[in-house]
């Protein structure tokens, strides 16, 4: 097995796109080879079957990932916006420089001011 690592590690990194991901997908094809190693068909070239069983490990992985991906996003997009610690006390700090500014408007000023943006 060792001399087809390098073909099988190439083929995986440029479907995937990160090293670390693609020595871990890697060692799956290998593992996943040895297991169904009665599959294969000794008549075919084993360098052929070995990298179209990488191929679609690396297919259903991207897949994988972009449902999870997917997944992650709705989950995120469901959740109620809490803001931070920090933006509650800017937001009521602005609050307050905000109300101070608006009383030293004259009542007319101050007056169109609230009925515009409230």
């Amino acid at each position: 097995m060792e001399r087809y690592r390098d073909r099988v590690f190439s083929l995986a990194f440029r479907m995937v796109g990160n090293a670390a991901w693609a020595e871990d997908l890697t060692q799956e094809a290998f593992l996943r080879a040895y297991t169904r190693l009665g599959l294969y068909d000794p008549s075919q070239p084993f360098a052929t079957w070995l990298l179209c069983l990488t191929a679609r490990l690396c297919l259903n992985a991207l897949r994988d990932r972009r449902v999870e991906e997917e997944r992650m996003e709705r989950a995120a997009k469901a959740m109620p916006y809490v803001p931070t610690l920090e933006e509650q006390l800017y937001e009521r700090e602005r609050q307050r420089t905000l109300q101070r500014l608006l009383l030293r408007l004259p009542a007319e000023q101050r007056a169109a001011l609230l009925l515009h943006y409230t």
